[in-house]
């Protein structure tokens, strides 16, 4: 069931880092980050697709999915995800030679300005309907379902990396590493 994690890049796991404020990554944090971004939408869908089930209906919608974060015992607040803020991010290149990190703390500070999703759209609904057609064929989903999908578990990832980068500086390193990450996710349960 794993295929198509792998869409979801390298590149992509870093800019969620940036966002985190996180300035230097291991190259064997995408490999958690893939792995724990399976495990939590396999919980959130299992528990969409139950209530999905018992409704009598073929779609998914907001409400299921916030029904099921409840269950988790996740909050959602605001009636409504603004379509505006589902745009992909990129930063714009720049051609000079700079100092060592000045690049990192640029795209630090652009990233925690923005307020879109940071992971490839596509990438991550062709992860979604993997889970989905495991436990349910045929199914569909509204387009809010996706938004309120992408945006939890972005805004979770991003917990766990703010969490990572804290034990890092605790240890007085600036790359957080695999073990950051994992008692990242220890302590976050």
């Amino acid at each position: 069931m794993s295929n198509n994690i792998d869409r979801i890049s390298s590149p992509s796991i870093v800019r969620l880092a940036r966002k985190a404020g996180i300035l230097s990554v291991s190259q064997g944090l995408s490999l958690f980050v893939r792995n724990t971004i399976l495990d939590k939408l396999e919980k959130l869908l299992k528990i969409a697709l139950i209530i999905l089930d018992s409704s009598g209906r073929k779609t998914l919608k907001e409400e299921d999915v916030r029904q099921a974060l409840n269950r988790l015992g996740k909050k959602v607040y605001g009636s409504e995800i603004p379509f505006e803020s589902c745009k992909i991010l990129s930063i714009p290149k720049t051609k000079k030679p700079r100092k060592k990190g000045t690049v990192a703390k640029m795209e630090v500070k652009f990233y925690q300005k923005q307020t879109g999703f940071i992971l490839a759209k596509a990438s991550f609904e062709s992860v979604v309907r993997e889970i989905q057609e495991y436990y349910v064929s045929g199914g569909k989903f509204s387009a809010h379902s996706f938004t309120l999908i992408q945006t939890y578990i972005e805004s979770e990832i991003h917990k766990l990396l703010v969490f990572s980068k804290k034990l890092a500086a605790h240890a007085n390193r600036s790359t957080v590493n695999e073990r950051d990450y994992k008692i990242a996710e220890q302590g976050c349960k």
